[in-house]
């Protein structure tokens, strides 16, 4: 299966996921085509105001998983270290292949550790 083109269905789908994870605390929309869903919340890096974004110049993070909150550090991985994980991702879904080859620049990858 093709992976979606993001457009107003798949960003009203989206909207309605995020709704329902934060409604019920991530008991519902835990996973999504067989892959974990978690939330991350970062600290906006001027305002101080928590964002639902992936990378900030602060790394210090919160995750929550199928309802369970932790705190984390986030880190983007480079060279093997990201290969690696990246070929990891791929092997679990192989729609991130497709992402990438519409794509000129690498895709992040970032690893969240317990803080």
């Amino acid at each position: 299966m093709a992976a979606p083109r993001r457009g107003p269905l798949l960003r009203t789908v989206w909207a309605v996921h995020r709704f329902v994870y934060g409604l019920t605390g991530g008991r519902l929309g835990s996973r999504v085509a067989g892959l974990p869903v978690l939330e991350l919340t970062t600290t906006g890096r001027t305002s101080g105001q928590p964002r639902p974004v992936l990378l900030t110049t602060n790394p210090a993070a919160a995750v929550r998983v199928a309802g369970r909150a932790e705190d984390v550090v986030a880190r983007r991985l480079e060279g093997p270290e990201r290969e690696e994980h990246w070929r990891s991702m791929v092997a679990a879904n192989p729609d991130y292949a497709e992402y990438e080859a519409r794509t000129d620049r690498p895709i992040p990858v970032v690893l969240l550790e317990r803080a």
